[in-house]
């Protein structure tokens, strides 16, 4: 990976400019899916390789590479779906399970199988709890599909909700299943909050339902006039959600008392991740297109936008994702392909990775 020097990244609209200076800390050709920042001050990027998803710890001001581990296995989804839990110590994986040939009504999806893209009949999938740099799982189970996953802010507890409607806590690091409820409704996303000890989920009906840890009891609803949608993020204390009213409006809730705080409705695309930052002081939104959109949380006032598609060589934006590093830089991780060439491997030898580090503008009045 290659350390570069510091860009300045143009703005899309006068007067809401966000004119900081960005450092391009790595690139590298392949597939970067998300950095996030360790208390020991390195980074930890996720990474997709031909071989299968990597951890990388990275040195940001040497660009050294300090820790690679490849997740174990020859078979992955070509998107991969995973979740990584908190300071990278552990990591979830879904792993596809292939059938034999091609039957009616039968589940496909493209796989990498060896390093090699395919389409593959898939039988069911099996989740695998990983210690980052382990030679075995710690765990694992076969759950069929699953509609999302993921830890708790604590690294406790591991949540899967299946394509069925069925939510599982389980104990990450022994796989004891804890609890389990069966929603009816279609479920659209989950997080955990309000607070420590409870989760809650959106459902097709218009309500945000929250259940108590461990035992999944229910203990309370929020009915909405509009069905809600992921990208969906809670603050880090649990009290606050930011989620999608539709595809182009954001809101931001809170869950004890379910007032919407503000709703920000300016994007020109589809919004594809947010993020708040450690003080909840700050919020980041990013869409498809490549534009990052940062508000304070407080006031709802919109502090600037940041057009990092336009700082990147001509290609197709694959994946773009979001993490504040302490509260003054936010991190930037864009995937692009380059050339739209096909091929086996050309999905990863066409694509390159991209770092930044951006420092966030200060608010008028600010010390």
């Amino acid at each position: 990976m290659n350390r570069q020097g510091w860009l300045v990244l143009l703005v899309l609209v006068a007067g809401l400019g966000w004119a900081q200076e960005c450092r391009l800390l790595f690139q590298d050709q392949g597939l970067f899916l998300h950095t996030a920042p360790l208390s020991g001050g390195e980074l930890s990027l996720v990474r997709l390789t031909p071989e299968g998803p990597a951890f990388v710890t990275l040195d940001p001001e040497s660009a050294a590479v300090t820790q690679e581990w490849v997740v174990p296995g020859g078979v992955w989804f070509l998107h991969p779906i995973l979740a990584v839990g908190p300071e990278g110590r552990r990591v979830v994986v879904l792993v596809p399970l292939l059938d034999e040939g091609w039957k009616p009504n039968q589940l496909y999806s493209q796989v990498l199988v060896d390093g090699q893209v395919k389409w593959a009949a898939l039988r069911g999938a099996r989740l695998e709890v990983w210690p980052v740099g382990g030679e075995a799982p710690l765990w694992q189970v076969e759950l069929g599909m699953l509609r999302s996953m993921g830890f708790s802010p604590d690294g406790e507890w591991l949540v899967t909700i299946t394509d069925e409607g069925e939510l599982t806590l389980w104990e990450a690091e022994t796989g004891q299943r804890r609890g389990e409820v069966t929603i009816p409704q279609h479920l659209n996303w989950f997080t955990f909050g309000p607070g420590p000890d409870r989760i809650s989920v959106g459902t097709m009906d218009k309500v945000i339902r929250s259940f108590g840890l461990p035992d999944l009891r229910p203990v309370g609803e929020l009915e909405f006039a509009e069905r809600t949608w992921p990208p969906v993020e809670a603050s880090p204390t649990g009290s606050l959600l930011a989620l999608l009213e539709d595809e182009y409006t954001l809101i931001l809730l809170d869950l004890t008392s379910g007032q919407v705080l503000h709703r920000w409705t300016t994007f020109p695309e589809p919004v594809a991740q947010v993020v708040f930052s450690p003080c909840e002081e700050l919020v980041a939104a990013a869409t498809t297109a490549g534009t990052v959109w940062l508000w304070q949380v407080a006031e709802g006032e919109e502090l600037g936008r940041l057009d990092v598609a336009g700082t990147l060589p001509p290609g197709g934006l694959l994946y773009l994702s979001l993490a504040f590093w302490g509260e003054e830089k936010l991190l930037v991780t864009v995937s692009q392909r380059l050339r739209l060439e096909a091929g086996l491997r050309a999905w990863f030898t066409n694509s390159q990775g991209r770092v930044l580090a951006c420092r966030l503008p200060v608010p008028e009045g600010a010390p």
